[in-house]
């Protein structure tokens, strides 16, 4: 008999491969305790991040899901903007990324070019001791993208995903993914405003009293 919530095994002569006790607890609870546990480990990695004077938040915006990127911002964590600028890309928009973001072709004519702009990025990238980013896989691919289609160094820094440590927080498991389910950040599209968005979203993690 589960000690928690009073779930009794089968034991019947068809046991095999259903569900058991485990440390005196059924499936359904020890999956309670799991989520709850990584629930936890989610506020604290928030809280300990916040207290850091080290930490940038970056996005970007790009010409298409796999292209170049066209719009650069980063924060630090009062949410002031260290760096924020659009770029001229060497390929156009396309018609789907221009529909999420609204930025046109014609918007980036008289824009720098990323290179312009390269030796900038490159040192708040190497200064920081960490970038916070909000589907981090994106953005860091895009940026290796963008370098490379410059013909310039890829910078080495730190990153780790809000996204991923959110999921965990909001704790939506999917046994069909085996893993959190991830949410969308509602920033509104525009590399500044994500930016604040993905803060706000890192400020309610850290702010949660469910475990106190």
């Amino acid at each position: 008999t589960c000690t928690r919530c009073g779930w009794v095994e089968d034991l019947s002569k068809h046991y095999r491969n259903k569900p058991y006790i485990n440390g005196g607890l059924c499936p359904n609870c020890l999956e309670e305790d799991r989520i709850a546990s990584d629930r936890t480990e989610a506020v604290e990695w928030a809280r300990q991040i916040l207290t850091r004077e080290d930490v940038l938040i970056l996005d970007t915006e790009t010409t298409d899901l796999h292209g170049e990127i066209i719009e650069l911002a980063m924060i630090n964590l009062k949410g002031e903007a260290i760096y924020n600028r659009r770029f001229n890309p060497l390929s156009p928009v396309s018609y789907q990324a221009t529909a999420v973001h609204g930025i046109t072709n014609e918007m980036l004519e008289n824009e720098p070019a990323f290179i312009d702009e390269y030796a900038t990025i490159y040192k708040h990238l190497t200064d920081a001791g960490l970038v916070l980013i909000y589907n981090a896989v994106f953005d860091t691919a895009r940026i290796k993208t963008t370098c490379i289609r410059h013909g310039v160094t890829v910078p080495e820094y730190k990153t780790e995903c809000i996204m991923e440590l959110y999921a965990q927080f909001c704790g939506e498991w999917s046994d069909h993914y085996g893993s959190y389910r991830w949410h969308p950040l509602n920033g509104g599209h525009d590399a500044l405003g994500d930016c604040r968005a993905a803060l706000g979203v890192l400020q309610d993690m850290a702010g949660d009293k469910r475990d106190e």
